[in-house]
This record gives C-alpha cells, structure tokens and sequence, in this order.
C-alpha cells in the first residue's frame, strides 16, 4: 500500500523546475513534538485487552528525554506490558526520577538493553487523511550526523481532544540507508475507519550508525534528473539516471526514492521506484517514476538512492 501512493494521470500542461535544497526546521530525537489538525468525525476505536504483568519485576529510573515505549524496546517488553504494571504512570507525562517496573517474563535470560538509537533530528508528524476514511501520516527524520545511517523507524501517536490516545501505528522509510546531510519521510498508513482524532505526536524508535565500512552498500549517484510538476501542482514526473561508483560496479538492488514538499517544507507525497531484480545493474540505470500529492500542491521534489551488491 505504501508503494501505491498515486492518483490518476493528468494531462494539464508541465513546468520543469530546478530542485532547491530543502530547508526543514527539525527538532532534536525524543524531544515531544505535537501538531494541531482538524478533527476528524469518524467512528471510535474498540478498545483492546491489555495483557497482565509478568512476575519478578524489575526497577527503571525514568532519566531525561526516556518515553514509555523507547522504556519497553529497551527491555524488550511489549508497550501493553510495561503500561499494565504501571497503572498509575501516565505514559505521556513521565517525570524524571519516577520508578517505573519492568515486567521480566520467564523467557528472559538477562536485561540487556537493545542498541541506543542515534540522536537524529524530526518534524512533528503530518498527516492527510483519504476519501475512504484512512490516514497517511509522515514523520520527516534529518541525518545531521557525520556517518551515514540505516534502519530508520518511528513512531505515531493519534490523541483525542481528551488527550487519549485513540490509534498508534509503527513509521518507517522506505529505503534502509540515509546518507549524511540527507533526509528522509518515515511514514505509515491507518487503515479505514480512523477514530476521531485531535492532534499527532511522533518519536524515533531506531536509527543506526552504518557498521563494517558500509559494504552492505554502493555508493549511487543521481545524474541528469528532471522533475516535472504539472501546472496544478498535483503530481511530479521524475527521470533521470542513477551511476555507480566505486570498485563494485554492479548492483542487484537500486531503489530511487522521490519525497515531494509543499512550499512550506511539509511532506506531501513520497513514491519508489525498484530495477527490475533479475537484471544485475553494470555501471548505470535509467529511471522514470510519477509522485502525487496528498493534499497541498507540490513545490519541490528531492530524490534519494540507495544500492546493493
């Protein structure tokens, strides 16, 4: 479904634009970020079971910036779990210095916490939601750091105007590198019907540094890019020609990711392209995709690469 985000041809005259350098203004990761929107009049959530708490728990200190579900990944606890053996912890509003228990299950054999993700910069999440009663939602994550990154993901919550949380879904990009410099939309789809909601919040779950000299990826280079917007500003045409360097000169993978900005800087749209996988890429391949907005009228587009060997 990520891969559909399109919308029917259109014939109205195009304009070929030259692509400026975004400029975002992102905030720092775990910082709490929310953005107002229109609430929705939608049908309301059946609210689920949340699983009771193992024995033999374990104490955490809540520090700065920690969130209940960046808590629950650390000790590899479901979000459920951690919330049910603290019933009187608010898990949006967590003070610094509270002790928070840790469901240990039986299976666990130690605390060993998952890797810390690296401090990233992110936009308040921006969402659109589609005729069915479904909702896009994007999270634009920035790459500030000196090395590059890989397995970027997120994630959004969806509140009423009472400050519950009606809906939340896990965010991720589609491309698994991020270069230095660059950024890129994490992004997700709520499946008809959403519930009424007020505002959104998002976090980052992970961002990795590129380990082993980044073998596992190919130095990949846009040449000769045109970006055509059509004179609405509803859709974008995109080619042009993706060059390898290096001492691997072939790929079997190449994605081409092309995130379209409204002039404000918002996300509003995002599409990838795939080679075909039979075919090993020697050198250079030639590319040509459609992006559509969701919404506010595309101002600029930015392309992204991402190859393997």
């Amino acid at each position: 479904m990520i891969l559909g985000l399109m919308g029917a041809c259109n014939s109205n005259p195009t304009q070929v634009t030259s692509q400026p350098e975004q400029e975002v203004a992102l905030t720092r990761y775990q910082t709490p970020t929310t953005t107002q929107v229109a609430q929705q009049t939608l049908f309301t959530m059946q609210p689920t079971d949340i699983p009771l708490p193992t024995a033999t728990p374990f104490l955490y200190t809540v520090v700065a910036n920690d969130t209940m579900l960046g808590i629950a990944l650390q000790y590899s606890v479901s979000l459920e779990a951690l919330s049910a053996a603290n019933p009187g912890v608010d898990p949006r509003f967590l003070s610094v210095g509270t002790d928070l228990i840790i469901p240990i299950g039986e299976g666990n054999s130690g605390l060993l916490p998952s890797p810390t993700p690296v401090d990233v910069v992110f936009e308040a999440p921006s969402c659109y939601p589609t005729a069915p009663g479904g909702l896009w939602c994007f999270i634009l994550v920035g790459n500030d750091q000196p090395a590059d990154l890989e397995n970027l993901s997120g994630f959004i919550r969806l509140y009423s105007s009472e400050g519950e949380v009606v809906a939340n879904q896990e965010v991720n990009a589609l491309m698994n590198f991020l270069p230095a410099g660059r950024q890129i939309p994490l992004l997700t789809f709520f499946t008809p019907i959403v519930p009424a909601w007020e505002f959104a919040e998002g976090s980052i779950l992970s961002a990795i540094r590129v380990s082993d000299g980044g073998a596992r990826y190919l130095p990949g280079v846009v040449e000769d890019l045109i970006v055509e917007i059509d004179a609405q500003g509803m859709h974008a045409d995109i080619r042009g020609t993706v060059s390898l360097s290096g001492d691997t000169l072939s790929a079997s993978l190449v994605w081409v990711v092309a995130v379209a900005y409204s002039v404000d800087g918002s996300v509003v749209g995002v599409r990838r392209w795939e080679n075909e996988p039979s075919i090993l890429v020697e050198d250079a391949i030639s590319f040509e995709m459609q992006v559509f907005s969701l919404g506010p009228t595309i101002a600029s587009v930015d392309v992204l690469v991402e190859a393997r060997p």
